[in-house]
């Protein structure tokens, strides 16, 4: 009884260390992909920052460049409108 209660105990000490394998095993995996995934967060984030900085620097470019040449097109008017007058 003692022979089989000792084989017992072994095989479930085996088990266990199979299974303690397979966990760290897949805690590694596991570690791997929260890695890559906030490695691509990361990035996410930064070259979305970017190309949200590029889009609000071409609006505000735009309307400056549309403020620029409004004032312009009115200075041309007004001048025209000087000349007609005279």
């Amino acid at each position: 009884m003692s022979d089989n209660k000792q084989n017992e105990v072994v095989d479930n000490l085996k088990q266990g260390l199979e299974i303690t394998k397979e966990c760290i095993s897949k805690n590694k995996e596991t570690k791997k992909i929260m890695l890559i995934s906030v490695i691509t967060i990361i990035i996410a984030v930064f070259f979305g920052g970017l190309f949200g900085i590029f889009i609000i620097s071409c609006l505000i470019g735009y309307v400056l460049f549309t403020l620029g040449m409004n004032k312009k097109n009115h200075k041309d008017l007004l001048n025209e409108n000087k000349e007609e007058n005279l």
